[in-house]
């Protein structure tokens, strides 16, 4: 029997059992969910699915575990979260056990989820309370995951140095996990950092070292990558054979254009004019931006270079307009980050405040508590001094009457 109908066969008798029976007992099948995580992503998903209509009878960690799988399932399916209702359940659950691994998960697609959601401080604050829960444990990739997720969020907010920090403490994580595609990731995120801190031989070192454990459409990218940074150095040669290597690896249009705009910089830079030209005008082809003014920029500086000052003043116009409309975006996205950090902000405010305020709400109620305490044991002492008074005068009264 294939594994594929076996897969079906197995995925049928648990829906039927879920049909026919109504009983809170549903471990099992998240149980089941859970195996098939990794390699079958799509049957957990669908088992899940099955499931959640009986949601209502299931206990709280039932529930919990429910709700984790399931962020973590569309995870795996590059589907985009666009609440985090689902992961709170499972985080508000796990924060009152001691199950420090499931916390840990919790935490982490907590961070995912916010990250989905442009959220990058909540989604940094759950990755580093994921990642001082789970440090100790035997969970190589998804520390692995959770480090190389900081470092492209401390990479977004250009803080360059713990970016390199967690992308270091990624590649330890995935090389004890042998995880090799992860590890050429990490290793291109620490290259692409040292770029832009202008450190360009780091940068070709972790750029080869990703070359040697990277396979597929991702060779690409990091051929045409490298050849840049050969040209930014000066050793356009070497820039050549790396951006003919990403040319043997082209798929699509746009891919096309991208190492066209390479090559053209690299001959511009060289001072092969005609064959720069060459490749800079067959970028005016495509379809992203961000190719489309470099492009533009480039030939305005050939033209320069020719002293054709009429061509030179197009390009230059039409690579301003294209900068200006990236500026414009890049400064709305600015906008939104500064947003988000003032209103995680003015959240911290508010329960540093309700927490003063709880403080001393409570150290109130301490105060009255001691108080009437205070009250109470000054009552019963009159009460016992005056008792001990009466005892020794109904004494002396009674001797007194013995005497007579």
């Amino acid at each position: 029997m294939s594994k594929g109908l076996k897969l079906i066969l197995n995925l049928l008798l648990l829906f039927c059992l879920v049909a026919c029976s109504r009983s809170t007992n549903v471990s099992p099948l998240l149980k089941k969910a859970e195996e098939y995580m990794n390699e079958k992503p799509d049957s957990a998903l669908l088992l899940l699915d099955s499931i959640t209509t009986y949601r209502e009878d299931m206990s709280e960690a039932q529930n919990a575990l429910w709700c984790l799988l399931y962020t973590q399932a569309q995870d795996k399916k590059r589907i985009e979260h666009t609440s985090d209702s689902l992961i709170q359940i499972a985080v508000k659950y796990y924060e009152k056990t001691n199950f420090k691994a499931r916390k840990m998960q919790a935490y982490y697609y907590c961070g995912i989820v916010f990250h989905d959601l442009n959220d990058v401080l909540l989604a940094q604050e759950y990755y580093l309370k994921a990642y001082e829960i789970g440090k100790d444990l035997n969970e190589h990739y998804l520390l692995g995951r959770l480090c190389a997720n900081l470092g492209t969020l401390y990479t977004y907010q250009e803080l360059y140095q713990p970016a390199l920090d967690f992308q270091q403490k990624a590649v330890d994580y995935f090389q004890q996990e042998k995880d090799t595609l992860s590890l050429s990731m990490s290793f291109r995120n620490i290259a692409r950092i040292n770029v832009r801190e202008n450190r360009l031989d780091s940068a070709i070192t972790y750029y080869l070292k990703a070359l040697s454990c990277t396979f597929g459409l991702h060779k690409f990218y990091m051929f045409n990558e490298l050849a840049d940074v050969y040209g930014r150095i000066g050793d356009y040669e070497t820039g050549l054979t790396y951006a003919r290597k990403a040319s043997s690896q082209i798929k699509t249009a746009d891919d096309s254009c991208l190492v066209s705009l390479t090559l053209g910089d690299l001959y511009l830079k060289s001072g092969k004019i005609d064959s720069a030209y060459s490749y800079l005008s067959f970028c005016r082809k495509s379809s992203n931006v961000y190719t489309l003014r470099d492009a533009y920029y480039s030939l305005s500086q050939l033209e320069k270079s020719r002293k054709d000052l009429e061509a030179y003043v197009l390009f230059q116009e039409q690579y301003e307009a294209f900068r200006d409309s990236i500026d414009k975006q890049t400064n709305m996205e600015t906008l939104a980050r500064l947003q988000s950090l003032y209103d995680y902000q003015l959240i911290e405010k508010k329960k540093e405040y309700y927490r003063q305020e709880v403080n001393r709400k409570t150290m109130y109620l301490y105060f009255i508590g001691g108080g009437s305490v205070l009250f109470l044991l000054l009552v019963v002492c009159i009460a016992f001094y005056r008792f001990k008074k009466r005892k020794e005068r109904e004494e002396l009264l009674n001797q007194s009457l013995r005497i007579q």
